[in-house]
Formats: structure tokens, C-alpha cells, sequence
């Protein structure tokens, strides 16, 4: 059985937004600015290849542990990958849903019944997967 169903899909979709945002805010900039040393110390040669900023050798060694963002990176990376199998008279409905509207704000905007909407997002989460 698949990773990705509909139901994972349809998810996918509708916490796009969210996700992406949590994503976004989630990337720190982690720029080393080094220490000053004086003494004898300031004379020594600084070994290659070794970040002189304590804060970032720790998110550096702790970075692989935001499992939980790389999933939703991955998430996000197959949705966009195969949007384009998405027919274009859904294009309008999925790119409500995208930009974080509920059905009932696209029954708004489009004038489709929910049932409808709600047909034509499983229709796209269908094609996304390939079926």
C-alpha cells in the first residue's frame, strides 16, 4: 500500500498553506560570526573546515532531527511534482484549496455545490496520485 492515499493527499492540500508557512518560519539563519581571542591564542592558526560559532555546531548537529519538516518538505515536494496531471477545469477549485481556503469559502468564490467541490477535490487528489 501507498504512503501517499487520498486521504493523505486530500490533506496535503488542505494544510498547503500552513505547511508551507511552517516550513518557511522554521529556516533559521544560523551565520557564524566567530569569537575573538587574544594572547597567545590569537597567533595560532584556526583549523580548516571547523565553524568557530558554538550555536551553530549545535543546530548544525541537532538540524537532522526536525524529522517532522522534512516530512512535511517531502509532502509538499510530491504535491508540486504532480500538479501538473491535475485537469485544468479543477485548476481554480485546487488553487483556492492551496491558497488555504474551506470548501464552504470556495462554495463562496465559485458558486459550485459543496458536494461538488468535494467530489472535484477527490478527483484531484486522484490525479496527483496517478489514477
Amino acid at each position: 500500500m501507498s504512503y501517499y492515499t487520498r486521504n493523505k493527499v486530500l490533506e496535503i492540500i488542505k494544510n498547503y498553506k500552513v505547511n508551507a508557512q511552517a516550513i518557511r518560519d522554521n529556516k533559521i539563519d544560523y551565520k557564524s560570526v566567530g569569537v575573538a581571542q587574544g594572547g597567545e591564542e590569537s597567533a595560532m592558526p584556526k583549523a580548516r573546515g571547523v565553524t568557530s560559532d558554538p550555536t551553530a555546531e549545535v543546530a548544525i548537529r541537532h538540524a537532522d532531527r526536525y524529522d517532522y519538516f522534512t516530512q512535511l518538505q517531502t509532502d509538499i515536494k510530491y504535491l508540486q511534482d504532480r500538479i501538473d496531471r491535475v485537469p485544468s477545469r479543477l485548476i481554480d477549485t485546487l488553487e483556492l484549496r492551496l491558497a488555504g481556503c474551506t470548501v464552504k469559502d470556495i462554495y463562496y468564490h465559485t458558486k459550485k455545490s459543496q458536494s461538488t467541490i468535494y467530489r472535484e477535490l477527490n478527483e484531484i487528489a486522484d490525479s496527483v496520485r496517478g489514477i
